[in-house]
């Protein structure tokens, strides 16, 4: 073993008593890696989120500059108005139930959303028995109005009669009629001109 050991001190460069000069050999320098912080995704996140929420804002805010005013927001004259001539235009091409069906409804909403009345959610047959019973929020004469429009409407809908193509523009006229009359009453002008 000391074989060994004289063997390895032998191969060893001799120490040197020189003091040093302050300058090191090159193939003695290296770089020295500073330590990292492990890469985080928090930052990434927030960003990826602010930035979500920035085109969400944008988007919101485009989709109510653009979009069109809903029917929710017009007068209840204004959608009677509107529902009328879409009808008086369709009337050669919808069969007579329909067109009375779509009619009778107009008609129901108008007097819904003008007299707060809950007429839309009934039937003919339900309305026409609370109107025997208690008084309701529109005048008489367009109340009179309404029962025979309901019946004739019903008549429409429901009897289908042999002259029914001849009785859709009555039923429109007579719409017509109801919805000037309910105007005239509550002090507006007229809601339907021809």
């Amino acid at each position: 073993m000391m074989a060994a050991l004289s063997l390895l001190f032998a191969q060893m460069p001799p120490a040197s008593n020189a003091p040093s000069s302050g300058k090191a050999d090159a193939s003695q320098i290296y770089d020295i890696e500073l330590p990292t912080q492990p890469f985080s995704y928090g930052p990434w996140i927030t960003g990826g989120l602010l930035a979500l929420l920035l085109i969400a804002a944008l988007g919101a805010a485009l989709y109510f500059a653009l979009r069109k005013k809903s029917p929710r927001s017009l007068s209840p004259s204004q959608r009677i108005r509107r529902s009328l001539s879409r009808l008086e235009r369709h009337i050669e091409q919808l069969p007579p139930n329909r067109f009375a069906l779509d009619l009778s409804d107009a008609l129901k909403d108008y007097f819904s959303g003008r007299y707060q009345d809950r007429v839309r959610y009934e039937t003919a047959e339900e309305f026409l028995t609370r109107l025997s019973r208690d008084d309701l929020a529109f005048p008489t004469q367009a109340q009179q109005g309404l029962v025979r429009f309901l019946s004739d409407a019903e008549m429409l809908k429901f009897g289908r009669p042999a002259d029914a193509e001849q009785r859709k523009r009555p039923l429109l006229d007579q719409a017509y009629l109801l919805i000037d009359l309910c105007e005239t009453i509550n002090g507006s002008s007229p809601a339907i001109s021809r």
